[in-house]
């Protein structure tokens, strides 16, 4: 089990290549307007489609699966080895 749990960290804390991390932008940005759309409709008690009520939830689920597989896709070197490299902060100059 603390394999599994080390493997994990190691995996998430490692550099992801930058086809996922476009992947995890669009699914974490598909949940957060689909979250969005459905607060907003609740608030201004507005009677909400159902069709809406039945894709909401493959929505925000599909967007935090995709999310969640991407980032623990790691980016091997040359040699087929994984880089366990910590991500540096982007200088912002």
């Amino acid at each position: 089990m603390k394999k599994l749990f080390r493997t994990l960290k190691d995996r998430w804390r490692a550099k992801t290549p930058p086809i996922f991390s476009r992947i995890i932008k669009i699914a974490v940005a598909i949940s957060t307007v689909s979250i969005a759309i459905q607060t907003a409709l609740s608030a201004v008690n507005a009677d909400i489609p159902e069709w809406w009520s039945v894709s909401l939830p493959y929505l925000v689920g599909a967007g935090a699966g995709a999310a969640s597989v991407a980032k623990l896709t790691q980016q091997h070197d040359k040699e087929r080895r994984p880089s366990h490299k910590m991500r540096e902060p982007k200088n912002k100059n």
